[in-house]
């Protein structure tokens, strides 16, 4: 599947995205941006704010890890069926109810 559908077809805003400290006395220090588009979002935690800014990388390897669940399966692998459910679950949360 190409990149540019994938990415219409996500439920969230691509990346990459990075993480910038705006001030240690702000109520929301942290902010996540994404250049290509010119957005921001803030957030309180540093853990927080790593874990969204890392979100598009994170999506990009469970679509990874599917394919080679897949695999694995069609190669007579055969512990990998609830795994790969499992993650096809997830993903359908993250891809608004779209399962690859």
């Amino acid at each position: 599947m190409e990149k540019e559908t994938i990415e219409k077809r996500a439920t969230f805003t691509p990346g990459p995205w990075h993480l910038q400290l705006l001030s240690e006395s702000k109520k929301l220090p942290y902010a996540i941006i994404n250049d290509n588009i010119d957005v921001t979002a803030r957030v309180h935690s540093e853990r927080d704010a790593r874990l969204i800014a890392a979100a598009p990388e994170l999506h990009a390897q469970a679509k990874l890890l599917e394919r080679i669940l897949v695999l694995t399966e069609m190669e007579g692998g055969t512990d990998v069926r609830e795994e790969l459910e499992k993650l096809r679950e997830i993903l359908a949360q993250v891809d608004g109810g779209v399962e690859g």
